[in-house]
Formats: structure tokens, sequence, C-alpha cells
């Protein structure tokens, strides 16, 4: 079935009586009406008070009228190019506004503002025989860059940070992720940005990401403090509203198997049998000095591993009513708990008579220094020889056939001490050093009491050092497996294969 034409459409009449609402397809119209010779026209908007559209032989431009106290008031707008039909009504609006209020007569030089007020136009081009002045740069804030504060930071607290939380801050605050900031003012450094980048970080290496995040806060604080804040202008609490990553959560395939295993940290308790094993191989040629000294001292008084890396010769003296007994008094700035208002001036643990032995012994073999472990060698060639590194107490337990580490001897002692000794948590606690135990909360006693509670560790430490030693002399193993097995794990820890010796660094020719 053949389909029918539609009827034409009817064309608005021209030239339009009264008002008429203004679209394009009208504008359309009135430029199909533009001929040599013609009248112009006037054509008055119903939706813009005052708006009109003059259409003339040559061009098409936007109008404004209105009366007032009996006179006429016009306002040429320009070419219709010039202003979209929503702005023409709303600088016909405008205009009227003005009007009836009394407090201005609309004029061409009001519009020219009026449309550089609202963005219409450029002033250059509303105003181009002005010559303006170029606009001043914005002023730069007075304050620290990012690195700037970073540096500020590291060195305001160098004097009081371990040897190694220092190189830690520095790689945190330096992370690759935080470079483009370097630059920019600290103050500027808002917590959405790093919010970005630690969410990006957090993705592939969460522990880092909480690590970095964790030292931003303490960095931001800092930088709010009195002081540092005259320099930084970081207001107080910025970072209040940065959250702490979160782990993601393990993806799991659809037969409900883990792609990604959660990784979980370690956590071991040893058995005494391998206690006192550790004590047996310390009694034999299989390490040399001062290793065995090491072993003794850790295993006796479960302190961290870097309280016994950086031991010093005058923190130890014997005991004048234990014959046989020694003491060693770490002071707080190698202790972990030794910054809290409960922690007494120093931490004291007895030493049992073979662990005084093999401290007097070492103390004798020393060339004068301060440290009781010294370094194997200095960091830097011409620098003085440190004590010996944290680490390597870590390395040297991991190459025992104990599968323990430093921090793990403390969970033997608090475990075996509460189920084999029986021995309160309280007395425990004094020697695993958490804050000199749960102390009383006096503050004569935190501040004026210089009591080591030897009368109370004494019993603690002579109970532990007993069942090591049980367990010592029971220990059966074959020292040449053991030697075998412990030379391999040192070899892998230096990124050797077993058995092949280092390559020797050629000797440099001398003319």
């Amino acid at each position: 079935m053949a389909r029918r034409p539609s009827p034409p459409k009817a064309r608005l009449p021209w030239p339009p009586t009264g008002k008429v609402e203004i679209t394009l397809k009208f504008i359309e119209r009135a430029r199909e009406e533009q001929r040599p010779g013609a009248a112009a026209v006037d054509v008055r908007d119903t939706r813009g008070p005052g708006l009109m559209l003059r259409v003339s032989p040559r061009t098409i431009s936007w109008g404004w009228k209105a009366e007032r106290f009996g006179r006429t008031v016009r306002l040429d707008l320009g070419p219709v190019e010039r202003l979209t039909i929503a702005q023409a009504r709303q600088v016909a609006t405008d205009a009227t506004e003005l009007l009836r209020s009394g407090n201005g007569w609309p004029s061409p030089t009001w519009l020219s503002w009026h449309l550089v007020d609202v963005g219409i136009v450029d002033r250059r081009e509303a105003f181009p025989d002005t010559v303006l002045a170029p606009a001043a740069p914005p002023p730069k804030p007075r304050t620290w860059t990012y690195d700037q504060a970073v540096d500020a930071y590291l060195a305001a607290h160098q004097g009081e940070w371990k040897a190694s939380t220092l190189p830690d801050a520095r790689k945190n605050l330096r992370h690759p992720i935080l470079l483009g900031l370097l630059r920019k003012p600290v103050s500027t450094v808002t917590p959405d940005v790093l919010a970005t980048l630690l969410a990006a970080k957090n993705k592939t290496h969460h522990r880092q990401a909480e690590a970095i995040f964790v030292r931003l806060r303490h960095f931001f604080d800092w930088l709010a403090s009195p002081g540092p804040r005259l320099d930084s202008g970081v207001a107080k609490g910025v970072l209040d509203e940065l959250q702490r990553p979160k782990k993601p959560k393990p993806k799991e395939a659809k037969d409900g198997t883990l792609i990604e295993p959660v990784r979980r940290q370690r956590v071991r308790f040893p058995t005494m049998e391998r206690v006192g094993l550790l004590v047996a191989l310390a009694r034999t040629d299989l390490l040399g000095p001062p290793f065995p000294a090491v072993l003794l001292l850790l295993v006796a008084t479960v302190q961290r591993r870097y309280a016994i890396a950086t031991a010093k010769i005058a923190e130890f003296a014997p005991i004048p009513t234990e014959p046989g007994w020694g003491v060693w008094r770490l002071p707080p700035v190698r202790r972990k708990t030794g910054e809290q208002d409960s922690a007494q001036a120093h931490h004291s643990v007895p030493l049992p008579p073979p662990v005084w032995a093999a401290v007097r012994e070492q103390i004798e073999a020393s060339s004068g220094g301060a440290w009781l472990f010294p370094g194997m060698r200095p960091r830097r060639k011409g620098e003085a020889i440190g004590h010996l590194s944290a680490s390597t107490v870590t390395h040297l337990m991991a190459s025992m056939p104990v599968d323990a580490s430093p921090h793990d001897l403390r969970r033997a002692l608090r475990s075996h001490g509460a189920r084999t000794l029986r021995l309160p948590d309280g007395v425990l606690d004094l020697i695993i050093d958490h804050a000199e135990g749960v102390a009383p909360g006096s503050v004569s006693e935190r501040h004026y009491v210089d009591d080591d509670r030897l009368d109370l560790k004494l019993p603690v430490i002579r109970a532990w050092w007993s069942l090591v030693e049980e367990h010592a002399a029971a220990a059966t193993f074959d020292l040449e497996r053991v030697r075998a097995d412990f030379l391999a794990a040192r070899a892998r820890q230096k990124g050797r294969e077993p058995g092949v010796s280092a390559p020797r660094k050629p000797k440099r020719k001398t003319a």
C-alpha cells in the first residue's frame, strides 16, 4: 500500500505579528527573508523581557528595549552569532532588573563589563583599545617543598632514632610512588593525592603501602607541630581523613580454591629440646667468637636482637650477693619500651654463671672498645668499627638447626615459663621487658625508685636456665652433619652455592 505524502508544513508568516518565541528555526527563517532593499524588522521575544531580534537586509542582531519614566531605553547586544539564545535572554533579564532597581542605567559600557563578568566575552575583546597590564603570577607559597620537609624531618629525629630507623623512614618517605611530590610545596599535598597513590601501591604490595601510610602520618604530625609548622605551612590533623590501606581479599577460583594464597606471618614457639640444642651447639667448636657468647646471652636473657648486638661492656657488672652471677643493665636508648612512661630508668636482667663467664671472657678479649660484640669490619673504608649488626644475629639463628628466630626465644620463655615452670605472668614480663612488667601506676615508683628488682628476677632466671641446661645435657646431634648444613646455609645467605668459595677480587697493579 502506497504511503500517503505528508502535507507540507505551514511556513511562519513574515513579518510576524506580535511577540514570537525566538528559536534556531526562527532565526533560519529570518535569514531566508533577508533581501536587498527589504525593510528592517524588529521581532520581540516572548521569554526574554525586552529582548528583540532585529532583521535587516544585511545583518541579524540582538537588541533590548524598555520604558522607564516615559523614556525609551535601547541597547544593541551585538550580532546573533555573538550570543546564544539563552545568553541573550539572560543579558536582557539582567538589564531589565538593573533598570527597575534604580541602581543604574543599562549602557554600552555596562554591557561590555557585564559580558566580561559573566564570562561570555574576554576582557581584551570587550575593551580592545585598552592596554591591559600583564596579570601578576600567583604568589608562591613560602613553605618547604616535600623534599625539604623530609630532610628537616630526618635531621630532627636523627639523634633519637635507632640506626636502622633512619634509613627506613627515608626509604618510605621517598618511595618511588611519592617522587612526583618532591618539588611541590608540602602544604599543598592533600589526603586525596596520598590516598590515590597508596591505593595503587596497595593492589600489589599491601605491607609496603601500610608502612608508607604509618610513616606519612608521623611525618605530617611532626610538620604540623609547633616550630616546624612555621616553615611547612601544614595544618594540624591534615591527614586525619586518610585511611589505613586495607588488606586485599584473596582471590578465589570458581571451584573455591585460592588463586593467591594468604600470606601470614609465621609465629613459632620453639620446644625446649630445640632451645637446649642451641645451647649445646654453642658449646662446641661449630661457631667462632663472639657467636657462642651471643647465643648464650640471647637464650638466657631473651632480649631483642638489637639490644644483644648493641650491648656495651659498661652495662655488665657482677652481683655481689650472688657469687658467680652477673647483671646486665640495659639503658632506655636501646630498648623498645624504654621511652614509655611506665618504664624504669634501665632494665636489669640477671646472668647465670655460665653466661656471665662467657660475657667476662668476651670482655677480656676486647681491644678496649665500648661494644661487647664489635663489628667484623667498618661500614665504609676509614670509618671506626661499630657494633655487631642486628641482622647478623638473625642470620646466625637462621643457620642453626632449631627453626627459630631471635624473637621466637622470647615466646619460648613466656610459654614454657608459664606452662612448665608455672611462673606468674607478671614476673615473666619483668624479664621480657614489657615496660618492666605490669608495674604499679605510682608516679613515685616510676621516677624515684632505683631498684633492679633482682629479688623477683633471680628466681625466674634460675628456674629458666635450669630448664635450659636440662635439655642441653640431653641434646643429641651429629656435629659433622650440623656443620655441613650450617656452612651450606651460610653460603646460601651470601648468595653462593654450597661448597663454592667466593671469587677473589683481582689485586690492583701498582706502578
